[in-house]
C-alpha cells in the first residue's frame, strides 16, 4: 500500500468515527441506556461495500460510549460488540444478515448494562431483549440504506477507493 493510499485511508476512517460519533450525539436521546436505537450503526453497514471501514466505526463506537454515561467498560464492550459486527458483515456481505448479525453481537451489551446497572435475571433478560430491538431497527434502517448505496456505482467506486 503506497503512501498516499494509507493518509486516503486513515482520512476516511477518522470521517467515518466523526460521523459516528456525531451521530450518537445529535441523537443522544436515543442512544444510551437499555432502550436504544443508535442510528450511528447504520455506519456498520459500510464495511459491506469496504471493510476497511471497520476502523473508523469501531473507532466512532469507542469515543462516543467512552464519552457517554457508562465510560470506559462501554467503550471497550460497545466496541467488541461493534467490531463482531463489523467482521460477520465484511465476511457476510450480505445486507440482509445485518438483521441477525447486529442484534446477537449487541447481546454483550445488554449483558453490559446489566451488569453496570447491578440488575436481577428477569431485569437482565428485558434489556438484553430491548437492546437487541434498538440494534434490530438500527439493522432495518442500514439495511435500506446500503441496498440504495450499493446501486449508486458513484459511491461505491468511492467507498472502494480506500
Amino acid at each position: 500500500m503506497n503512501v498516499s493510499k494509507v493518509v486516503k485511508s486513515i482520512c476516511y476512517n477518522a470521517l467515518i468515527a466523526a460521523l459516528y460519533v456525531a451521530l450518537v450525539f445529535i441523537f443522544s436521546f436515543m442512544s444510551y441506556e437499555a432502550v436504544q436505537v443508535r442510528l450511528a450503526e447504520v455506519l456498520i453497514f459500510l464495511v459491506i461495500i469496504n471493510k476497511r471501514l471497520t476502523p473508523g466505526v469501531v473507532i466512532g463506537c469507542f469515543i462516543a460510549n467512552l464519552i457517554g454515561p457508562f465510560g470506559l467498560i462501554d467503550a471497550v464492550v460497545g466496541s467488541i460488540a461493534t467490531l463482531a459486527c463489523c467482521v460477520l458483515l465484511s465476511i457476510f456481505k450480505k445486507p440482509w444478515t445485518g438483521l441477525l448479525i447486529l442484534p446477537l453481537c449487541n447481546i454483550l451489551v445488554g449483558l453490559e448494562i446489566s451488569f453496570i446497572e447491578n440488575l436481577s435475571f428477569i431485569p437482565t433478560l428485558i434489556t438484553i431483549t430491548w437492546v437487541m430491538v434498538g440494534e434490530l431497527i438500527s439493522a432495518i434502517v442500514g439495511m435500506l440504506i446500503i441496498y440504495s448505496l450499493r446501486k449508486n456505482t458513484t459511491i461505491t467506486e468511492f467507498l472502494n477507493q480506500i
